[in-house]
Order: structure tokens, then sequence, then C-alpha cells
């Protein structure tokens, strides 16, 4: 775990070297995605914690982005460590290192406290994943993987054999986190009841205090760490006779994995499939390439959210106001898909998928040409 401030280890490199930072708004000296001529961005980031792999992956690709690139972006990381009492004191250190722009990776959502102190500053600020009043929103479209994810789980819950009398759904959430994270898990079990014959549930029956749904679903907190859904799983499984079947799905990779990890260290891997939801980890795609029971796997490319805030801040700076909310990139992909998006054999990524109507502002700050892996933008 980093401590809560640091300084990105790749900027000493950079030098001179600048970047376009907007068209958007005029500024003076902007010049082009080629020469990378204009005014340094200086950003405070705060990501949600350094622990977990899903998040720290964020972390290590843009810090490698920027020196790869020569980008004039300076960026002064702070560790939420996933607490808020720790988010509150890291709002006040990133406003004191008065940055261009201020990027908050919520602990928990419309914090009231860091929402104080960063309209006290007047700077402008973004927050990614979580909501937080007063500040521009991008975040990826959490319902509609899931639901795009129970589709492909059901179908194969019937391929398998499968009956509304021997399953049980797993699903995994984050409390602390809220609707926007955990949207994802509770539209999965609405759209799976529907689509393989269990009694409906509406999404908003699933509330963060819900333990069991009706006779086949089950809801544990993991709290977005591998060892607490390991033990919250293990738990539950010796409670559950061992002819049921599993599906098992969560609100992030580091708990599914932990999850799983559970269903395999109690003898029950013959019997479970997994959807997993994550940015496109390189262990997760391996997973879904050679684990028969790791079926689909949502990507939001969470390890290159970094180059779309980044991106987004440039714009800001110059003077664009985002959309309410700023969409990230995501899609569902069976094991069938997985060559679309990323190289099968190394599991690199290929190409980002191109921008669209709600983020193609993204485009006026430069960045995202500088690092040019987005299908479509040169």
């Amino acid at each position: 775990m980093f401590p809560g401030s640091r300084r990105s280890p790749l900027l000493g490199a950079l030098g001179a070297a600048v970047l376009l930072l907007s068209a958007c708004g005029g500024a003076s000296d902007a010049g082009t995605p080629a020469t990378g001529k204009g005014t340094p961005l200086k950003v405070a980031f705060a990501n949600y914690t350094e622990a977990g792999p899903v998040f720290h992956a964020t972390t290590v690709r843009l810090d490698q982005q920027v020196a790869e690139t020569g980008a004039a972006v300076e960026i002064k990381w702070f560790d939420n460590a996933g607490d808020p009492a720790k988010m509150l004191s890291n709002a006040n250190l990133m406003v004191q290192a008065k940055p261009d722009v201020l990027i908050e990776y919520p602990v928990a959502e419309n914090s009231a406290g860091v929402k104080k102190v960063f309209e006290k500053s007047g700077i402008p600020c973004i927050a990614l994943n979580l909501p937080l009043q007063g500040c521009a929103f991008i975040n990826i479209d959490n319902p509609k993987m899931g639901k795009s994810a129970a589709a492909i789980a059901a179908a194969e819950a019937k391929k398998r054999g499968w009956t509304a009398a021997d399953t049980t759904v797993l699903i995994g959430q984050n409390a602390t986190a809220g609707p926007s994270v955990n949207g994802n898990v509770t539209a999965f079990y609405s759209a799976f009841a529907d689509a393989f014959g269990l009694p409906p549930v509406a999404e908003d029956a699933i509330t963060p205090t819900t333990t069991t749904i009706g006779a086949n679903g089950i809801q544990f907190d993991g709290k977005s760490d591998q060892n607490v859904s390991f033990n919250a799983v293990r738990g539950l499984l010796a409670g559950l006779d061992k002819g049921r079947k599993l599906v098992l799905y969560t609100c992030n990779d580091d708990e599914t994995q932990g999850a799983y990890r559970a269903v395999q260290d109690a003898g029950r891997s013959a019997d479970v499939i997994v959807v997993g939801h994550g940015g496109g980890r390189e262990d997760t795609l391996k997973a879904l390439r050679d684990d028969p029971n790791w079926i689909a796997q949502d990507v939001f490319f969470e390890e290159y959210w970094g180059e779309y805030v980044i991106a987004m801040a440039q714009a800001m700076k110059g003077g664009a106001t985002p959309p309410e909310l700023t969409i990230l990139p995501s899609t569902t992909i069976g094991k069938a898909d997985l060559g679309k998006f990323y190289d099968p054999a190394t599991l690199k990524l290929k190409l980002l998928p191109p921008l669209d109507e709600t983020n193609s502002y993204l485009a006026k700050g430069g960045f995202l040409q500088l690092v040019g892996n987005i299908e479509g933008l040169k």
C-alpha cells in the first residue's frame, strides 16, 4: 500500500515536454497533439485504494502513459485506502497542492465533508465511478453490463441443464460504495431471474442490507476485497447444500476472484459458472480464455481509466462544460469475443472502443491522441 500522498515517480523525466490542453475555451498557448506544446496540466488524483490490484492498475498505467508520451501532465497521487476518513483527510491535502483539477475516486457516494472542502477551494473537480456533488462525473454503465452478463450466464446455466430447483446465485456487493458501484449486481440478479425462470425481483428491491433473495439468491458484502470475499463465501458455502449449482457475479474482479477461490477450496468447482466484472486485467482475461467455469467478462478497461480522466481534466481546464455523466467504455464479452479487443495469446489490449456522443469532447484535450489506443481517434 502506498502512503497517503506521493508524487508520481515517472514525472521527473518529463522535463519540458508539453501537451495540448484544449482547443475548447481557446487557451492562448495551445498547440497540437503532435507537437505537444502547451501549459502543463497539474492534477491531484486520489485513488480508491492502492492495495487492490483492480484500482492500483489505474495508477500504474497512467504513470506509464504520461512517461511514454512525454505529456506535460503532473500528477500528485493520494491513496484513500478504502477509508472515508482517509478520503476526507486527503481532500484537504489535495486542495493544499493547488492543482488545476482535483480528481477524486470516492470511497463513498456524495461525501458531504469532501464536497465542502472542494467547494471552498474553488478548484474544478472530477468524481470517478462514484458521484460527488459539485464535481463532474465520469462512470461506466453498470446496470447495462449487469443485464448483458445475466443473459450470458442464464444461457450457459440452461445449457448445462441447471434449473430453478437446484441453482443458487451468489452476488457480491460493496455496501459502502452505494448503487453506482452495485448497480451491475442488482441488475444482474433481476435480469438473470427473468431469463432463467426464477421468481421476478426488481432491481431496487435488492438493497445494501439484503442477504437472501427468495430461495435462489444470496448477497454478500465483499467490500471490493479478495480476502473479505473469500471469507464471506467460505462461510456461506458451509451452510449451502453441496448439490446446489452456483452462479457467481460481483461488483469487481477482486471480489470475484476471492469468492471463486472459496468455491474451489470447498471442492465445488464442477458446479459453478463465473462472470467477471473488471477492467480487463490479464489475470481475469486469462481465466476467461482458459477456465471453463469463467464463461464471460464485463470489460470496462479500468486499467485505462486514467487517460480518460486526464483528457476530461484537460477539457475542463480549457473551458469545456462536461455533460451530467461522461460514459467510460464498457462491454460484456464471452469466450468467443476475447479476440475483438485483446490478443488471445498475449492478452494485450488491441484497441479501446471509439468515443461516442457522451464522451467525444474528451478528444479536445489531446492526451488521448498522444496515447493512441482508441479506435478511430488520431
